[in-house]
């Protein structure tokens, strides 16, 4: 019997296939892959497919990207080519690479001394089956190549501009300048044709038009200052994008550091102006940390509307802003990447094709009906939020609501048939606005429940998410912690509600929203189920933006003496203080406080009213206070803040100051949520002490909203910290037990009585805040029931009388 030795060239031949696969480039996909460059010398790339988060491929080799000294460029106009440039070497090069291909095309030399300049950004507008033209930015020059067989170039220097950023759109270059209004577009006109037919490359012309672009006046207030930003264009193959992406004043400078919130504005050629973006629509945008953008369809990603995926400098997150719900989803696509590594950016791997006129990027690869649906569902656990379906619903309503009626008329229900047991059982469940509804179905129902709403000792906080871009009004998403249930109320902005328009959440308390104007001018108190608003007077004109990182009123707008506060951190480590009572004056008090050592930087999140004084918490624990009072010293304000022995946490991560059963407590939240601690003040030795348990009390924290309640009686919510964060996948809001030390979610009736929320192996548990989603505009609320839907016959209260 002979045996059959294993053949060395057999053996080679497989190590060199596996080789092969390593260094070729990932499927093409329907979105982009996010490409993290990790190892000694960023020699490695980790990819990620948001398509399909659950494969991930970690050890790629690409030659083309790996090297610590490589920038490279890819917009959706480059149709798959990235530009590279390799600074590594002493002689510097620039080349196109094709991933989808593995075609590499060297550039010419760019000119000599290239490296005394900073490159800002770079377009290629023809991919190389044309002429290739590409341009790099540098201070106050456009260079542009005219193609790759010649090192011909025209220089174009406009002195008075600062460009940003470049986009080819629709046969046209789009210089972006971030200093001015103006903007300059740049169209190749044809080449002059020579005698027998050709053309003199090296005379073509480029038509330069430099046009004024409005900006867009408001700046999104959410959650506190918006002090710093960053600010990327991108574009889709339809429309030019900026995207500005606020953090307060510590926030930006810190590695997976909370940002208050997120705007998307689109440049509108016809008006001339930048305009905000309610809705994406089938848009989806990505953008990388250093150079890249990318864009495809929600359609063809299994989305039902669009998004902006992006990364962030120092951080390995992956963020998801929807427009419409006004939220932020985090996720980790690589918990253990290797050291080091550089941020992630975006790589496209596209295939041309046209759909109703269009240009769009689709997946390469054919694939059968069966994994295109389960590529729906792998990117639908994104999307699905509770406050989703709730809107979903709400929408269906509307647009139903004659046929509806109509069936209605031919076949009227059979109310009936439920028996009375039934029908207590099924009023029990309901909040105030559907038992108003429930009991005016039929004659039996309003005989059997009273018009009042009955008191509910099982009553907690909810989650109230306001979004006011809706064209047609107003929506109030409320979530119950308790039960994990939602609904939601609409209000039409009639003239006496246009201030919700646009209106940012600044506190909540005593079932009574503070809120501020679109334009940041016009604190107002608005209830939600009254529908009552107070107009407060318009802030004082200082000269300036106002960038309050807190606001908090004292006892109800109703009570005789209310009062209102707020802070702003401003630039010289100076802060202002604002205040007005009711019945006392009729403008808002504030004094500019000057000259400080920088030592106290207010957070993102409210004051506490809290002994009389209005107690404000800084990044570090240190601790400012304000008496508002009638006194004529220092404008009836006297800020004072406590001594150093306070600070005792991150200066770059908020922490939350919640009054709790006479103790002013302190909730002390780590990077991404990965510790949570509650401490109590210390008054006599001014120390921040760790507690280890709430008793029956359970906190609510947010930035706009922090307070205590204590937990209804068999509801499993005592010793819990609530945050306003959901999951990713609608398994309800996020809470922090001290029981178990770990993270949970709030779940149903029918889930309680099948497990014990408290259980360490179930499933719904966490370590840290990523696949949840933090929505931007929201607070926690105390809704007062006992008004139900009875308004207030004085609408005004006479708040300044």
């Amino acid at each position: 019997m002979e045996r059959t030795l294993p053949s060395s060239t057999s053996s080679g031949s497989l190590l060199l296939n596996k080789r092969n696969e390593r260094r070729r480039p990932p499927s093409p996909k329907a979105a982009p892959w996010l490409v993290f460059q990790h190892g000694e010398g960023m020699k490695y790339q980790a990819l990620y497919n948001p398509c399909e988060p659950n494969n991930k491929i970690s050890t790629k080799y690409l030659p083309e990207l790996s090297g610590s000294e490589k920038i490279y460029w890819q917009k959706p106009c480059h149709q798959g080519w990235i530009v590279i440039l390799d600074k590594e070497k002493d002689d510097p090069t620039c080349f196109l690479w094709n991933p989808l291909s593995t075609v590499s095309i060297k550039l010419p030399k760019l000119f000599q001394g290239f490296m005394d300049y900073e490159i800002y950004d770079c377009v290629l507008t023809l991919p190389p089956n044309n002429n290739i033209n590409i341009l790099n930015v540098r201070e106050f020059m456009v260079f542009f190549l005219i193609s790759h067989e010649t090192t011909s170039k025209n220089l174009l220097v406009f002195r008075s501009l600062e460009i940003y950023s470049l986009h080819y759109l629709k046969g046209k270059l789009y210089v972006i300048c971030s200093s001015s209004d103006w903007q300059l577009e740049i169209e190749p006109k044809q080449q002059q044709q020579l005698a027998g037919g050709g053309h003199d490359k090296d005379n073509q012309t480029l038509s330069v038009r430099q046009f004024r672009v409005e900006r867009y006046p408001f700046i999104p207030h959410a959650a506190g200052s918006t002090t710093w930003s960053v600010l990327v264009y991108v574009e889709s193959f339809d429309h030019i994008f900026e995207v500005s992406i606020f953090y307060g004043k510590r926030g930006i400078n810190e590695p997976r550091a909370p940002a208050s919130t997120v705007q998307i504005l689109r440049l509108d050629l016809s008006l001339m102006a930048w305009v905000d973006v309610r809705s994406l629509g089938d848009d989806v945008l990505f953008i990388g940390t250093d150079s890249t953008s990318s864009y495809c369809s929600a359609a063809d990603m299994g989305l039902q509307r669009g998004c902006l995926f992006y990364t962030l400098p120092e951080d390995k997150s992956l963020y998801i802003y929807e427009v419409e719900d006004d939220g932020i989803t985090i996720v980790l696509p690589f918990p253990n990447l290797p050291t080091p590594w550089s941020p992630g950016n975006w790589m496209m791997i596209p295939t041309d094709n046209i759909r109703n006129g269009r240009r769009i990027t689709e997946n390469l690869l054919s694939r059968d009906d069966k994994e295109a649906e389960g590529y729906k569902i792998m990117v639908e656990k994104l999307k699905k939020t509770c406050i989703d379906d709730d809107e979903a619903a709400d929408g269906q309503n509307n647009n139903n609501s004659v046929r509806e009626m109509e069936v209605q008329v031919e076949t009227p229900p059979r109310w009936d048939i439920l028996d009375n047991d039934i029908v207590e059982l099924i009023a029990g469940y309901l909040n105030p606005k559907d038992y108003s509804r429930f009991r005016s179905v039929c004659k039996r129902n309003r005989s059997m429940f009273p018009q009042v709403y009955p008191p509910r000792p099982n009553v907690s906080p909810a989650l109230l998410v306001f979004n006011s871009f809706k064209d047609d009004g107003a929506i109030f998403n409320f979530v119950d912690p308790m039960h994990n249930e939602k609904y939601s109320m609409k209000k039409d902005l009639s003239s006496e509600h246009l201030l919700l328009e646009g209106a940012t959440i600044r506190f909540s308390k005593y079932g009574w929203l503070l809120l501020i104007s679109k334009d940041m001018k016009t604190p107002f108190f608005y209830d939600p189920l009254t529908k009552v608003i107070i107009r407060l007077p318009n802030f004082p004109d200082v000269g300036r933006m106002l960038h309050l990182s807190g606001m908090s009123f004292s006892s109800s707008p109703t009570s005789p003496d209310s009062a209102v506060f707020a802070i702003q951190p401003m630039n010289r480590n100076a802060i202002s203080i604002y205040a007005i009572k009711r019945g006392s004056c009729a403008y808002w008090r504030y004094l500019v406080l000057e000259n400080l050592d920088g030592s106290f930087v207010p957070c993102f999140n409210n004051p506490d009213f809290f002994r009389m004084e209005f107690f404000c918490l800084d990044y570090s624990g240190t601790l400012g206070r304000c008496v508002v009072n009638d006194n004529g010293d220092n404008n009836g304000l006297h800020w004072g803040v406590f001594s150093k022995p306070l600070k005792q946490f991150n200066d770059a991560f908020p922490s939350y100051l919640v009054e709790c059963d006479g103790n002013l407590l302190l909730v002390n939240v780590g990077p991404v949520g990965e510790t949570v601690g509650v401490f109590s003040l210390d008054w006599t030795n001014k120390v921040w002490t760790k507690i280890e348990s709430l008793g029956r009390h359970m906190l609510f924290i947010s930035s706009t909203s922090s307070f205590s309640a204590i937990a209804p009686p068999n509801s499993q919510m005592e010793n819990k910290v609530y945050f306003p964060r959901l999951h990713k996948d609608g398994r309800g809001l996020l809470f922090y037990s001290l029981d178990t030390g770990t993270y949970h979610y709030s779940i149903s009736r029918i889930q309680a009585q099948q497990k014990s929320i408290d259980d360490p192996a179930a499933p719904a548990s966490a370590t840290n805040f990523y696949d949840t989603k933090e929505m931007c505009n929201c607070t926690w609320i105390e809704p007062d029931w006992s008004q139900g839907n009875t308004p207030i016959d004085d609408p005004d209260h006479l708040w300044l009388a």
